[in-house]
Parts: C-alpha cells; structure tokens; sequence
C-alpha cells in the first residue's frame, strides 16, 4: 500500500502553514529582532544551538 494508503484520488502535500501573511511578517520581525540584539551585544535573541 503507498502512502495515499491505496485510494488512488488523494494527493499528500506538504503543510503550508508557515506561508500566511501573519506568520512572514513574525518570521520577519523576530529576524530583525535577533539582528538587532546580535549588534547591541553580541548574541541574538534566539541563537541555534550547535550540534556537539
């Protein structure tokens, strides 16, 4: 059985909630955010942690 579990008229996509108008102007706004904070002192709001 495939991943449409065998009905044939289905079609699986991936989600698209991130792509709304709200959800950009976050992303943006948090990105700026971490710039700022990264220039004031050196590390951003939200840094990634680095795989040991």
């Amino acid at each position: 059985m495939g991943a449409d579990g065998g009905h044939p008229n289905v079609l699986i996509t991936g989600h698209q909630g991130f792509f709304t108008l709200e959800a950009i102007e976050a992303i943006a706004a948090t990105t700026i955010a971490n710039v700022i904070a990264f220039q004031q002192d050196g590390v951003p709001l939200h840094p990634v942690a680095r795989p040991d």
